[in-house]
């Protein structure tokens, strides 16, 4: 595999997902994002030669390589084993927005290892897709703490656009502004929402020790 699992190029279909293409405000197709150290960001729109796109993902990966990112200059046996993840069919599938054929192969890998992180965390992004299929999600403004239903639709587009962080800090707001059902609800979504992000992520560790305090 070109470039020995040190970036994966993933696709997808945005008339099978329109809350993506809205989330990212996609003018023009192909538009092309890097998504790096949980990051997010646009690199260009429409198509680019063969020289230009080389340049560009020689330019991304020495900033990587300057900034210590994982997954650079693997050993013969983790680029194999990186190459086979690549491969993954339920990721090819999710990639593609086969939301449903996906999702019942990671529910089978789950019951049969539930500790199954990667599972986990696909399952949770998958619902989120669901979510925010058919909403627009351009131009939205921050709702209120109590704006409860809102607030959740907001915190769906920060995810989808990378800033974790500020999806989380909103809702734990709103979990010490609201109280009984309301709040059981925010709960369950940022524990699903916290399933997408890697565990051992510094934002994911801080925001689950600030909804540990804003519960008890």
């Amino acid at each position: 595999m070109e470039g020995n699992g040190a970036w994966v190029l993933a696709k997808i279909d945005v008339d099978a997902n329109p809350g993506i293409a809205q989330a990212f405000k996609v003018q023009s197709i192909p538009s092309v994002y890097l998504v790096m150290a949980q990051k997010v960001q646009p690199l260009f729109q429409g198509v680019q030669p063969e020289s230009a796109l080389r340049q560009i993902i020689e330019q991304i990966t020495i900033l990587a390589k300057e900034q210590n990112l994982p997954g650079l200059g693997l050993p013969d046996q983790e680029a194999a084993e990186e190459e086979v993840e690549a491969n993954d069919p339920a990721a090819d599938l999710l990639m593609a927005g086969e939301l449903d054929a996906a999702e019942k192969i990671y529910q089978e890998r789950l019951m049969a290892n539930p500790a199954d992180a990667d599972a986990k965390s696909s399952l949770a992004l998958i619902s989120l897709q669901r979510r925010v299929a058919g909403t627009d999600l351009t131009n939205l403004k921050v709702p209120t703490a109590t704006d409860v239903s809102a607030r959740l639709v907001f915190a769906d587009s920060l995810i989808l656009q990378g800033s974790h962080e500020q999806a989380y800090a909103l809702l734990i707001e709103s979990i010490k502004a609201v109280v009984g059902v309301e709040r059981d609800e925010i709960k369950a979504r940022l524990l699903e929402l916290f399933e997408i992000a890697d565990p051992a992520d510094p934002v994911l560790l801080s925001a689950r020790r600030a909804l540990a305090s804003a519960l008890y």
